[in-house]
């Protein structure tokens, strides 16, 4: 008997002046109840000190992967769920940029 669930992988190494991470999706199996994992795509890596300047770059190349595993059956959609929410521990989503309306707005400024 064979069963799975898709998970984030993240690997923390220390490199020359912090540390770095390597994020991976992966497919949990268990084989006759042996636990092993499947290296679905490998999403990139990520040293600490650049984690506010890459966060989107990081995030469109980890929706596009999650986008082809999820077209090709290789992920299910509640899996890719929880893969985003174990990135987003390391890497933040990328902010959205505010208008001046927004702005105004949130200081009770109506035009």
């Amino acid at each position: 008997m064979m069963t799975t669930s898709g998970n984030g992988k993240i690997r923390k190494r220390k490199v020359k002046g912090g540390y770095a991470f390597t994020f991976s999706i992966v497919r949990h199996v268990r084989i006759m109840g042996r636990a092993s994992y499947q290296t679905l795509a490998h999403v990139g890596s990520v040293k600490e000190r650049d984690i506010p300047a890459c966060s989107e770059n990081f995030w469109r190349t980890v929706e596009a992967k999650i986008d082809e595993l999820v077209k090709t059956n290789q992920l299910w959609k509640n899996d890719a769920d929880k893969v985003r929410k174990q990135f987003q521990a390391i890497v933040p989503l990328p902010m959205k940029p505010r208008t001046a309306q927004e702005i105004l707005a949130e200081r009770g400024i109506h035009l």
